[in-house]
Order: C-alpha cells, then sequence, then structure tokens
C-alpha cells in the first residue's frame, strides 16, 4: 500500500497490504476538478501493516506516567503495528467521511470517525483507544491498569504535519468510575440495608457528576 499512498497522495504515513474496493464516479479535463468531482463509496483493509509517525501504547503510558507522577521508558520508534485496518469510506467534493475506521493488534483495539480532504490534505478524526494486551514486555506494567478502559484520542492537521492528543480528564473520569463500580460491588455484599446502600451509591456517584 505504501508506495500507492506515494503515488497517488504523496504520503506515506500507512504500510502494509491493502486491498480496496472502491464505487466512484466523476470528470473534467481538469486535475484538480476531477479530484473534486469524485463522489462514491470505498472500502479498505489493510493486514499487517503499521501507521508510521505515532507509537500509541508508547503515548498512553507517557500520559499515564505522568498522571501518577512516575516517569516511563521504553521504545523510541513512532510507529504502530496492526494485524488489521479496515474503513468505509464517503467520497465527495474532495473530503473522505468515515465512522467505521477499525484497527486491531494483539495490544490495542482503535475505533474511529471523521473526515480527510485530499485536496487540502488535512484530516481530523476522533480516535477510542483501548488496551486489551499487556505492556509490560515494552516496560509499560503499570499502565496495565489502563486496561480494557477507552482512551480518545483527537488526531488533527496537515497530513505530513499531524497532531494527536489524548482526551486525559475522560481516561482519568473512566478509571474513577471502573474503580467506584468495584467498591459499590463490594458494598452489595456488605450492607444489608437497602435505603442506607442506596444512600452509599448515591454520594460515590455525586463525585463524578
Amino acid at each position: 500500500l505504501q508506495p500507492l499512498l506515494i503515488a497517488l497522495a504523496d504520503n506515506n504515513v500507512v504500510e502494509g497490504i491493502g486491498n480496496i474496493e472502491a464505487n466512484l464516479q466523476g470528470s473534467s479535463l481538469i486535475p484538480r476538478k476531477v479530484k473534486r468531482n469524485i463522489h462514491g463509496t470505498a472500502t479498505l483493509k489493510i493486514t499487517d501493516g503499521a501507521i508510521k509517525g505515532i507509537n500509541v501504547a508508547q503515548m498512553i503510558r507517557t500520559h499515564y506516567a505522568r498522571i501518577k507522577g512516575t516517569s516511563v521508558s521504553g521504545s523510541n520508534v513512532q510507529k504502530t503495528d496492526f494485524s488489521a485496518l479496515t474503513a468505509t469510506l464517503r467520497v465527495g467534493n474532495g473530503d473522505v467521511h468515515t465512522s467505521d475506521l477499525s484497527l486491531y493488534s494483539p495490544l490495542l483495539r482503535l475505533q474511529g470517525e471523521g473526515r480527510a480532504n485530499y485536496i487540502e490534505q488535512n484530516l481530523n478524526l476522533l480516535i477510542r483507544t483501548s488496551l486489551v494486551g499487556s505492556l509490560e514486555g515494552q516496560g509499560g506494567k503499570s499502565a496495565d491498569e489502563l486496561k480494557d478502559i477507552t482512551i480518545p484520542m483527537k488526531v488533527s492537521g496537515d497530513w505530513n504535519n499531524l497532531k494527536y492528543k489524548l482526551v486525559v480528564d475522560d481516561v482519568l473520569k473512566e478509571k474513577a468510575k471502573k474503580e467506584l463500580n468495584r467498591s459499590l460491588d463490594k458494598l452489595d455484599s456488605k450492607i444489608k440495608d437497602e435505603k442506607t446502600k442506596e444512600a452509599v451509591k448515591s454520594i460515590l456517584n455525586s463525585f463524578l457528576k
């Protein structure tokens, strides 16, 4: 896939074995207008590949270490490997929209939605990231506390200068909810009086509002 991206879009952010099925229409004798006039749909499936320019697992570890006030070490390779990446693309007026971007690896699950403009060469995506495997092998054992927690990440900017931002506040809130649910489960077995149980739950839930 990488040679194709370089040839068509002067971009090599994704590598892997790609399969693209497209149903597109458009016409013009002017290259720029051809790009803008194209419309239709396409499906993208990439296997055994990588996204270059970001190491998502390392980024999560670094942010989580800052939250806990600890240091972090690990790989400096800015690449996120995946076993499969899929998306349905809706094309029109130079924009490509997707609502079902998915990336799978033994360590991560990513679900995303957003748009890219291949004329202006920029994009804006919201990615929901979940750790599903252990980071221990990458020197990040403590970050396993975030396993199965959804971590929103915003991706935006020019294709050759993308910005990646984790929504850390949401991570903390999600973790707090998870810990609260564990506490509530323990309360169910220890508090017999229903009124007392509901009162305690109400107080604990109020901290997350």
